[in-house]
């Protein structure tokens, strides 16, 4: 195993090979099969989507107690690695698979690390929040949250691929700009919220960083109190005395000022200023974590449920008997019906749709209904 501190000159050929062909050049914390082969330790895109998406699940479930269960206590998962399938056997009973949900977060996170990769993204800084680009960056990342919200209504899927690229946005604003350097210990109040201005932003002409030669630069910036980020590859082109994005594939970090202030891992050879890894993954994390929870908000607990797949079902059906003699079971059985819908109601619990099958003689079965939503209370 690479030691994380190692840089890319102490491999070997074949392993510097190795590397280069699997790890196409890149702006962005790693994925999990990168970080294992380049920089053991680093905290991933999928590692901070899944994390936050659990973070933000585990509150909807504290806040919503399963009907004819006992309400999940906080104390019982502090301390605790949050994995889905104990959340859901926690809320819903034992043995409840979280594979529809795990599923779905999986859409989201391949969502995310595909940023990375398609043409149409990979290249683009204002996904990234590259080359002092952090106005539109902001703005291109609310208009993937507003698409999410929109599709989530008509298309999961949809959703899903949205969601994944405003979070790759997100979670690089944290290691690609100097956030982390500014000693900033929250992540930036008015990154998600359109209308408040981005202020204290280093102008073309302002000089951010100075020359370093070495892998690990943690003393290039220039002192100032100015948001910068790195500038990465050569479209567009670094103007004199900023940063570079840096690492082993960065064009521009040749260029003078060499170096950069990327924190994507843990290894110098890909972020010069890999000593700032983990503050910057708990900033991005705790953004990330921001974002599930806006989306909760504006989605509603039902809403959000079926964005993530966390509902177990999407139907519930009542059958009822309906022959004459059956009167006072009827009603019984309609009172019962009414609970077992106002328990469901507005909870993760709740399904798409209501199917009532009455039925009288042997073999007569009839559908009479099914109603989207809850249904009222007649």
């Amino acid at each position: 195993m690479l030691p994380a501190d190692a840089p890319l000159s102490h491999l070997g050929p074949p392993a510097l090979l190795l590397l280069q062909l699997l790890l196409p050049p890149t702006t962005a914390f790693f994925p999990n099969i990168w970080s294992l082969l380049a920089a053991p330790g680093s905290i991933t895109h999928q590692d901070l989507t899944e994390e936050a998406a659990l973070n933000v699940t585990l509150q909807l479930f504290l806040e919503q107690p399963p009907p004819g269960r006992p309400p999940l206590r906080l104390e019982d998962f502090l301390g605790r690695t949050l994995l889905a399938d104990d959340l859901f056997a926690a809320y819903f009973g034992p043995g409840f698979p979280s594979r529809r949900f795990r599923a779905a977060l999986g859409e989201v996170s391949r969502a995310n690390a595909a940023q990375d990769f398609l043409p149409t993204s990979r290249n683009d800084p204002d996904l990234h929040f590259d080359a002092e680009r952090l106005g539109q960056g902001r703005t291109r990342l609310v208009g993937a949250l507003r698409e999410t919200v929109v599709a989530a209504a008509l298309d999961h899927t949809l959703a899903r691929q949205r969601l994944g690229a405003a979070l790759h946005a997100l979670q690089d604003f944290y290691s690609h700009s100097n956030w982390v350097e500014l000693g900033m210990q929250q992540p930036h109040p008015h990154l998600l919220w359109p209308r408040q201005e981005l202020r204290s932003l280093a102008q073309v002409d302002d000089p951010t960083c100075s020359d370093c030669e070495e892998l690990s630069c943690p003393g290039n910036l220039l002192g100032v109190t100015l948001l910068t980020s790195g500038y990465f590859g050569t479209h567009p082109s670094k103007p004199p005395g900023k940063c570079s994005h840096g690492g082993h594939f960065d064009q521009s970090s040749s260029q003078p000022p060499r170096g950069g202030i990327n924190k994507d891992s843990t290894s110098p050879g890909f972020s010069p200023h890999h000593m700032l890894h983990l503050q910057a993954a708990k900033l991005a994390l705790l953004a990330s974590i921001q974002a599930f929870s806006l989306l909760r908000n504006r989605l509603g607990d039902r809403g959000f449920s079926r964005l993530l797949d966390i509902t177990p079902a999407s139907s519930l059906s009542f059958v009822l008997d309906t022959t004459g003699s059956m009167g006072e079971e009827i009603n019984a059985a309609k009172i019962q019906a009414r609970h077992i819908v106002e328990q469901r109601r507005g909870s993760p619990m709740e399904p798409s749709h209501y199917v009532l099958v009455p039925f009288h003689d042997p073999g007569n079965c009839v559908l009479a209904g099914i109603v989207q939503g809850s249904p009222g209370q007649g």
